[in-house]
């Protein structure tokens, strides 16, 4: 909502249903594949809830263009906004302790969770969507940047 409040004419029924729906389905082992998982599953959950047909289309797109595993070009402003929260999301002290905490189940050493996550952040700054989702990415990203320093510093 931080950067819906930013611009005009956005459908906040339709971006609050996809926030919440979006990783409605993320197996730890299936990142790669959580996009599609969720979509299935929102589909499943709006049909169930009886959502109208135009509506659920219209979340399932936004849902379906989330994503930096397989990068759609966000069509509707609610789809870049939903873009550029999901990626600021992994950003500061949660988004961190949530990689290390995926790879961790996956058995994986911290350094492959730094070198993936150092990956995705430059994926995600090449492609955001917002110019408020741009300011409040360089924000985050002093303190990302600094941890990761100290973190490779301190376990060499």
């Amino acid at each position: 909502m931080q950067i819906a409040k930013n611009y005009k004419n956005v459908d906040l029924e339709l971006l609050k249903i996809a926030v919440i729906l979006h990783d409605v389905c993320e197996p730890y082992d299936k990142k790669e594949k959580h996009v599609e998982l969720s979509v299935k599953v929102a589909k499943r959950i709006l049909e169930k809830v009886g959502c109208p047909k135009e509506k659920a289309r219209r979340v399932l797109e936004i849902i379906s263009q989330h994503s930096t595993e397989k990068i759609q070009k966000p069509k509707s402003l609610e789809a870049k906004i939903l873009f550029d929260a999901d990626k600021l999301d992994g950003l500061g002290a949660s988004g961190i302790a949530r990689v290390f905490a995926l790879f961790g189940q996956q058995g994986k050493e911290p350094e492959r969770a730094i070198e993936w996550y150092e990956r995705k952040i430059e994926i995600a700054l090449k492609n955001m969507q917002t110019k408020e989702g741009k300011n409040l990415a360089k924000k985050e990203l002093k303190f990302v940047r600094e941890f990761l320093k100290r973190f490779k510093r301190e376990n060499p």
